[in-house]
C-alpha cells in the first residue's frame, strides 16, 4: 500500500475540493454551463491570488508588536497571510519575552524568554540569525 500513498489526500483538501466543485455544479446544467461557471470561478481564485500577492510583494503591513527587530524580518520574508498569524503570535507573547537582548558577534541576537508556567523565576535564552535589512 506503502506505493499508492502519493494518491491519498488529506481531509482539508478534500473538502476545499468539494466545496470548488459544490459552487460550481448543478446537476441540471449542461456540459457547457457547467464550463462556463468553472472558467468564471478558476478566474476569481486566479484574481484573487494576484491580488494578495501584490498586496505581499508591494504592501508592507504596519508593526504593531514591540519587537520591531523580529517583526520587521518576518514582514520581509512571509507573505501577508502568515506574517498576520506571525504577528498575531509576537503580540500574544508580549508579556513572556523579556525586553532584553544582546547582539551577538555572529549575526545572531540573543533574546531572553520567560517561562510561561512561572514567569517571574525562569529565564531562558534563544538566539535568532538576524538577516541584513
Amino acid at each position: 500500500m506503502e506505493h499508492m500513498s502519493g494518491l491519498r489526500r488529506t481531509t482539508s483538501r478534500s473538502e476545499s475540493e468539494n466545496h470548488f466543485f459544490r459552487q460550481v455544479c448543478n446537476s441540471k446544467a449542461t456540459l457547457v454551463e457547467f464550463m462556463t461557471h468553472y472558467e468564471t470561478t478558476i478566474e476569481a481564485q486566479r484574481h484573487t491570488h494576484r491580488k494578495n500577492d501584490h498586496e505581499s510583494r508591494y504592501k508592507r503591513p504596519q508593526l504593531k508588536s514591540s519587537y520591531k527587530l523580529l517583526e520587521g524580518q518576518a514582514v520581509d520574508i512571509y507573505t501577508k497571510n502568515i506574517f498576520c498569524d506571525v504577528q498575531a503570535e509576537l503580540i500574544g507573547v508580549a508579556d513572556c519575552i523579556n525586553q532584553r537582548y544582546e547582539d551577538q558577534p555572529d549575526g545572531f541576537v540573543k533574546f531572553y524568554v520567560n517561562d510561561f508556567q512561572q514567569p517571574c523565576t525562569s529565564l531562558f535564552e534563544t538566539n535568532i540569525l538576524c538577516m541584513a535589512l
